[in-house]
């Protein structure tokens, strides 16, 4: 019992500290919600946002992404030991077991979720062998770990079959070019944030590899404006309103260049803030005008 009892205290560190499970959680029942509403866009239905196959593509969401997350700390063991000795798991406040038993779990329950509500077992193992191949750095861990640009071209992809996966609690048949394109639009805040995170100024660049310090830092904000504006054009088309589309994607662009002609610091450091509101705002802003759409 008291091992238990210490084994939820030192969960409950790495959550706190490593792995806030709200804002996933959050995403996760948006992006869901999103999917039916673009669902409703096409199909010219009014189905609620609140069912069944949302919960169990939220669920599912979540699930993974934990053990994603988990997954990164297993990946990042012998870097952390050098640069980041202070966080829980390489300082010993946390154990690896713990955090292994817990990805253990959260993988139990998307199977879980798979069981009662899934439609594609194709979907449901192509997410399960991704996972697996990302964390074994698709059998090439000194190639991959090192090279940013390849981790990027070789992890991100996941998180398109992810949503495809997700999309298939909704649909039997998802193969279609417009239901591509609801799954295509939500992948894109993913490879945006995790280029927003990892820019620099040339003076803050060490031995963490950013892309900054790979394209500088004028070049690499490009690239989260390009996947950023192609959300914000596919949610443009599926609701026939480019106007909130297109002033969010004014207002970040201008902030880019504000960065761009004159950085800081400081602006550095708020560009992933800056991109997450806008990815949090355009999200929200699908989510309202499907909901008038549908009418409840």
């Amino acid at each position: 019992m008291n091992a238990v009892k210490n084994w939820i205290k030192r969960v409950g560190i790495f959550v706190l500290e490593r792995f806030n499970p709200v804002p996933i959680i959050l995403l996760s029942f948006l992006a869901s919600a999103a999917i039916q509403l673009a669902l409703n866009f096409i199909d010219q239905t009014k189905v609620s946002i609140f069912s069944f196959p949302v919960l169990a593509s939220t669920l599912s969401s979540f699930f993974i992404l934990m053990v994603m997350r988990i997954a990164d700390e297993f990946k990042d063991r012998e870097l952390d030991k050098v640069l980041f000795k202070d966080r829980c798991l390489p300082s010993g406040r946390v154990h690896y077991q713990d955090i292994a038993i817990l990805a253990f779990l959260a993988l139990a329950g998307f199977v879980a979720v798979f069981l009662i509500w899934g439609n594609s077992l194709l979907l449901f193992a192509a997410v399960l062998i991704y996972v697996f191949l990302f964390y074994k750095y698709f059998f090439l861990p000194e190639l991959i770990s090192k090279n940013l640009i390849l981790a990027f071209i070789t992890h991100n992809p996941i998180v398109l079959v992810l949503h495809l996966y997700m999309l298939s609690f909704f649909k039997e048949n998802i193969w279609s070019w417009d239901y591509f394109l609801i799954a295509f639009a939500l992948t894109m805040p993913s490879g945006s944030w995790e280029v927003a995170r990892k820019i620099r100024v040339p003076q803050d660049e060490n031995d963490y590899t950013t892309y900054s310090k790979v394209f500088g830092f004028r070049i690499a904000p490009i690239f989260p404006i390009i996947e950023l504006c192609l959300m914000a054009s596919i949610f443009s088309w599926l609701t026939k309103n480019p106007y909130v589309f297109t002033s969010l994607a004014v207002l970040y662009i201008s902030y880019v260049l504000i960065f761009q002609i004159a950085p800081t610091r400081k602006k550095a450091s708020l560009l992933q803030n800056i991109t997450e509101a806008y990815i949090l705002l355009s999200v929200i802003g699908f989510v309202t005008l499907g909901v008038m759409n549908s009418g409840f």
